[in-house]
């Protein structure tokens, strides 16, 4: 009786401490794939803006187009979706809209290239016009979804583009970049009209979780043991009460616990090798430190050593209730 008030103890704290570490792997698998789904949106999201950024024959290249931007902002306020205009117009044809060559952009001379700014009128109630620059090559105009150079020499075409924003964003480490499942490639066409767009493809990435399954059979065993542990700690009392029906309801105990004993194994085994692919997953082992196999094997060590302990005391009651002093002790209880 004694023992079995110390087993359930036992028991039911290593029921809590299994809780708290599924509990614990879960959160961890969530925070770090959600980090590196993060990453790698970033990552494919800003190739893709490089790609779809990437400049013309007679455009600019990016790091000159951030110099033209940031001088052109501080002279007329911005929104991101019309710097994304700007930055896509000057990719295609900023050579001719700044009079510059690759390698002679300096803050001076696109602050000089200005000859005037201004706002025009909106062609619908309740929208913002347009803003106007005019440079000794043309005038710009630059909305929201779209941007247009008209140049004064009509040798050049005008050029019309419509930017992706997030795209842009993506490139310069904008705050709003969009927060998206799978990432983006980009690829720059020029259609019929002369309209350079941006045109995106979905690269499928998988968000990375846990079994369902796995999770479910880890918390309905640890249910299970919690309740076992509360059956024993109550016949164990009923031993020390002197109640003759507790060798029968420690025989049951004994069935029950290794019953589910085995029922463990195989729930923990699913769940630490779903942990090991999600980590993997992550690339979490990438350095080589680290991988799947090893990790299960070596958790089935731990819940091996773990199985052996739990078994120890279910297989001695079968034992010591087999013997014949106990047997006979019970069937006179029974008489």
């Amino acid at each position: 009786g004694v023992m079995s008030i110390v087993v359930a103890c036992v028991s039911l704290g290593a029921c809590v401490t299994s809780a708290v570490q599924a509990l614990v792997e879960i959160g961890f698998v969530r925070v770090l794939g959600q980090v590196a789904l993060n990453a790698t949106n970033r990552r494919a999201v800003s190739a893709a803006a490089t790609q779809a950024s990437a400049p013309s024959d007679t455009g600019l290249a990016f790091d000159e187009r951030q110099v033209v931007l940031n001088v052109w902002a501080a002279r007329q306020v911005l929104s991101n979706a019309r710097l994304a205009q700007l930055d896509e117009l000057l990719a295609q044809n900023g050579q001719v809209i700044l009079g510059l060559q690759p390698g002679q952009v300096t803050s001076g001379k696109a602050k000089g290239a200005i000859q005037s700014a201004s706002r025009g009128r909106s062609v619908h109630l309740g929208e913002i016009g347009p803003d106007q620059f005019t440079t000794r090559s043309g005038t710009l105009e630059l909305y929201e979804g779209n941007g247009i150079f008209r140049p004064v020499d009509r040798a050049f075409p005008v050029v019309r583009v419509a930017a992706d924003v997030n795209v842009y964003l993506a490139a310069t480490n904008g705050t709003q970049v969009p927060s998206v499942i799978s990432p983006m490639t980009s690829t720059t066409t020029v259609n019929s009209t002369g309209i350079s767009t941006a045109t995106t493809t979905s690269i499928a990435i998988p968000r990375v979780s846990m079994d369902p399954f796995a999770t479910t059979l880890v918390f309905t065993e640890t249910v299970l043991s919690a309740l076992l542990a509360a059956y024993l700690f109550i016949i164990g009392n009923l031993v020390l009460r002197g109640n003759r029906l507790g060798g029968w309801l420690h025989l049951a105990y004994a069935i029950l616990k290794l019953g589910l004993i085995a029922f463990c194994w195989y729930g923990w085994t699913k769940f630490e090798a779903s942990y090991a692919t999600a980590m993997m997953s992550i690339n979490w082992g990438a350095s080589g430190a680290l991988n799947r196999g090893s990790l299960i094997n070596t958790f089935k060590m731990r819940l091996m050593t773990f199985i052996v302990i739990s078994a120890l005391y279910p297989v001695a009651l079968l034992i010591v209730l087999w013997t014949k002093t106990v047997r006979e002790y019970y069937q006179r209880a029974k008489v």
